[in-house]
């Protein structure tokens, strides 16, 4: 595993956490993604390479986000090593510069190294997995890649996202929820504008008759909504205490290419999803196997038609994640790609 590092100190921590692994970890120096250092980061990829001696065909070098792919690439050139590149890309990394960056600009920078790593990358007519149907689209019509190199692979949930009954009825006696109270969950990781968390929780507090389990760290002062930012071991026992789930995402092609890892968790402990038209994998998702309810506004979202959601069967809900979501059919998934392309290899 080639883990880039901006300093020891971030070495160390990291090679305390992998302690346990049975993976190999290969470091090498991270630098400041800006075109002007883009030589110091191929060089410090190469060098990294380098130490492995690679030179079997049979190899495959699997990269997350474009613009280290394009550095990998460079290296692995400059190498003349044999090797598959497989590149995931995650998101419109183009549309998120634009959107959310302020800085004028550090904004051109960014947009200028991302501009020659996709022409460089098209170039070279390498393998990608994007996340969703809806990215692989805007990849070939945006930058002109090659559709039948490009395979999806969702954002999977971890195996500890189960439903929990005995941690439910825990939870839900420790935060004094009566058995009949509707409970809705809202959980984010980050503070990204794209999440909405204010606007969201603002709303369903209006929503005097339900309980709101926020689990982001935008604490709200209501007498209906419960505040906890928790770590992620303990997410899926508060997401099983919960009945509904909420996503809001802003309605822009950041999200609409997205596969956003929290719907993942939800449908895996069994929540019915209640989600604007903001990403289309989730659109779809809810629309095909019934497992929520689209909204055109968040203004829809009512007493009404939460009780109503609360009424999908839980279990379908599991089943529909398993078969999607799950980190084990994604794995069987990247297995089949890795074993396609060492066969066109040999």
């Amino acid at each position: 595993m080639f883990i880039g590092i901006s300093s020891e100190k971030e070495k160390e921590r990291i090679s305390i956490n992998l302690i346990d692994s049975k993976i190999e970890i290969v470091f090498y120096k991270r630098y400041p993604e800006y075109p002007l250092l883009s030589w110091l980061s191929i060089m410090s990829v190469r060098k990294a390479l380098k130490r492995l001696n690679i030179n079997s065909s049979n190899t495959i070098i699997h990269i997350r986000t474009e613009i280290l792919g394009y550095f990998v690439l460079k290296a692995v050139n400059n190498l003349r090593i044999p090797v598959k590149i497989l590149i995931d890309i995650r998101g419109d990394l183009y549309d998120e510069i634009v959107i959310y960056y302020k800085n004028i600009f550090i904004k051109l920078l960014k947009v200028l190294l991302l501009t020659k790593t996709h022409y460089y990358l098209v170039k070279a007519n390498v393998y990608i997995s994007c996340v969703s149907e809806e990215l692989k689209k805007f990849m070939i019509s945006k930058y002109s890649y090659n559709g039948e190199k490009i395979t999806i692979h969702p954002c999977a949930y971890s195996d500890f996202f189960q439903f929990n009954a005995l941690k439910r009825k825990e939870i839900r006696e420790k935060l004094n929820i009566a058995r009949d109270d509707l409970v809705v969950v809202f959980s984010s990781g980050s503070q990204g504008k794209w999440q909405n968390s204010d606007l969201i929780l603002k709303h369903l507090a209006k929503i005097k008759s339900i309980k709101i389990l926020n689990l982001s760290k935008n604490k709200i002062n209501s007498e209906n909504v419960l505040n906890f930012f928790v770590p992620i071991v303990e997410m899926p026992y508060y997401l099983s205490s919960a009945d509904i789930a909420i996503i809001i995402r802003e309605e822009n092609m950041v999200n609409k290419v997205a596969s956003p890892v929290k719907f993942s968790e939800y449908v895996a402990c069994g929540l019915p999803v209640i989600a604007n038209e903001g990403v289309a994998m989730i659109v779809n998702i809810i629309n095909k196997h019934k497992i929520g309810i689209v909204v055109t506004s968040m203004e829809s979202i009512n007493e009404r038609l939460l009780k109503e959601t609360s009424k999908i069967n839980r279990n379908h809900v599991i089943r529909v994640a398993k078969e999607n979501f799950s980190i084990k059919n994604i794995s069987n998934l990247y297995y089949d790609l890795y074993k396609e392309l060492l066969d066109e290899s040999n």
